[in-house]
């Protein structure tokens, strides 16, 4: 039976163990006015400071989670033994016993014959908001993918990331290796949606900031995700619950469109006109919504805004209004 095969590793900085120990705890704690750091963002998904610098090191982007609630970091381990060719390998696992892993490598990937079952995946936290697949082998063990993978094994595209010379292939791996089991299709695809750059200066994309296409830049609006996350818990018609939610906002007007839609992602841009705010006049917001569970999930709301006369720029924009 042929498994994946993950780059020789040269320096292990966290023990990697069959069952779930303790997360691994930043050695100081960001201060509040530097929030958005790489120690920052290594720290919310369980990397020590000196994990996160030797990542850094490496010198291609890496790319890690928003969040892993629920999953304990269990390993971290870098091989850069053969420079310029270098990896990295970041695992979870969750107090059930399934385990998710994210690999990175600058060197040669090949091309691994994929399972059938698969989904398609928004990365809205990625310059132009790519898009991969996420496949899964078949349970039963007499089946090819799940010979050729193991049962269950769920695996995803290779994204790259980065330029020449610095750039790195980055994919998600969830087995029965190393003690764990699979953490299924569907959580897979919620990690690999959710994966951005560890250090928010890497040199791929304006972090913070959300690609619109043809609309722009739009600046991630977190306010704004956190109240409709809460005022929509179960999304059926992404346009129609959005329109809804927003009838009771503050402004004169308000207009939602479906903007972009495939089976991975929904894009439904909601345009707010005449606020109550002496600063901003007009607000827009592009919604990502993924699949989930028959419905649809909102990941990610950016925003932008004209200003009042005399307060900023007229045209839409995602910088601030004065």
């Amino acid at each position: 039976m042929s498994r994946l095969a993950v780059p020789a590793l040269a320096l292990l900085l966290a023990a990697c163990t069959s069952a779930p120990g303790p997360s691994a705890q930043p050695d100081t704690a960001p201060s509040p006015e530097s929030a958005d750091t790489a120690e920052a963002r290594g720290a919310a998904v369980g990397l020590a400071a000196a994990q996160v610098e030797a990542l850094r090191a490496l010198g291609p982007p890496v790319l890690v989670p928003r969040a892993m609630e629920g999953y304990t970091l269990e390993a971290v381990e870098i091989d850069e033994a053969y420079r310029p060719a270098v990896s990295y390998t970041l695992r979870w696992r969750r107090a059930d016993g399934a385990c998710v892993e994210v690999l990175g490598t600058n060197d040669g990937i090949g091309g691994p014959d994929y399972p059938i079952v698969s989904a398609e995946v928004a990365m809205p936290y990625l310059p132009g908001a790519p898009q991969a697949r996420v496949y899964q082998a078949a349970a039963d063990p007499q089946a090819t993918s799940a010979q050729n993978w193991g049962p269950e094994t769920v695996v995803s595209d290779f994204v790259t990331v980065g330029e020449e010379p610095e750039w790195m292939a980055v994919w998600l791996l969830s087995s029965d290796a190393n003690g764990c089991r699979p953490i299924g299709l569907e959580a897979a695809a919620s990690v690999l949606a959710s994966l951005r750059p560890l250090d928010p200066d890497a040199r791929l994309a304006m972090d913070g900031m959300m690609d619109g296409g043809a609309l722009g830049t739009f600046a991630d609006a977190d306010d704004a995700l956190v109240d409709l996350q809460t005022d929509l818990p179960l999304i059926t018609d992404p346009e129609a619950d959005v329109a809804q939610a927003l009838a009771g906002w503050e402004a004169q007007s308000v207009r939602t469109e479906t903007v972009r839609q495939s089976d991975a992602a929904v894009h439904v841009l909601a345009t707010l006109t005449g606020l109550m705010d002496d600063s901003v006049r007009d607000e827009r917001l592009l919604l990502v919504f993924i699949p989930d569970l028959g419905g649809w999930q909102l990941l990610s709301v950016g925003r932008q805004v004209r200003c009042h006369a005399g307060r900023g720029h007229q045209d839409w924009s995602a910088e601030l209004c004065l």
